[in-house]
């Protein structure tokens, strides 16, 4: 496969996470967990114990998570961590995008979406993983990086479309 055809691969599968149910933000967050603490002073909330997240389509499931909101109670920053922290969501064209590592951190004023820690990614079939995978929402910037000590590598699996015959040979 040539470097376009990866990089065009790789370009289509990690914006999944901007193009998801556009419903889906307008729906209430619902938290399940077996411990909840709340620090009103500095607008904070952790929820400990088998913790599911749900607006819409969206499931975020994790051993503890943590989340920030301004003065209008709108989320800030939401730092999912878990063995794996897990999430998915339907797209709008019908597609599925999902994801995991160790740590899911969500800020929301930098329009960053970190994966953190056997990072793995999926897009349908598509999958990118690393060590941490940073995906800049707004400019949908993605950058996937190994370990530091080069002993954990950036891998990309990319499935040719249904009926696409051009990818062969490449």
């Amino acid at each position: 496969m040539n470097r376009i055809a990866l990089w065009a691969g790789l370009v289509c599968l990690v914006p999944a996470v901007v193009q998801a149910l556009s419903s889906d933000r307008n729906l209430p967050i619902v938290i399940d967990a077996d411990e909840f603490e709340i620090d009103e002073p500095r607008r904070s909330s952790r929820y400990r114990g088998n913790v599911q997240l749900t607006q819409g389509s969206l499931v975020v499931r994790a051993d503890e998570i943590v989340v920030r909101t301004n003065a209008s109670r709108d989320v800030e920053r939401l730092t999912a961590r878990g063995r794996p922290t897990t999430f998915s969501q339907q797209l709008d064209d019908g597609g599925t995008v999902r994801g995991e590592a160790l740590t899911i951190d969500y800020d929301a004023q930098q329009q960053r979406l970190l994966l953190e820690g056997q990072a793995r990614l999926w897009r349908d079939k598509d999958e990118v993983s690393g060590h941490t995978i940073e995906y800049l929402l707004d400019t949908e910037r993605v950058k996937a990086q190994g370990t530091r000590d080069r002993s954990g590598r950036v891998k990309i699996i990319l499935h040719p479309a249904a009926g696409n015959e051009a990818s062969k040979g490449d």
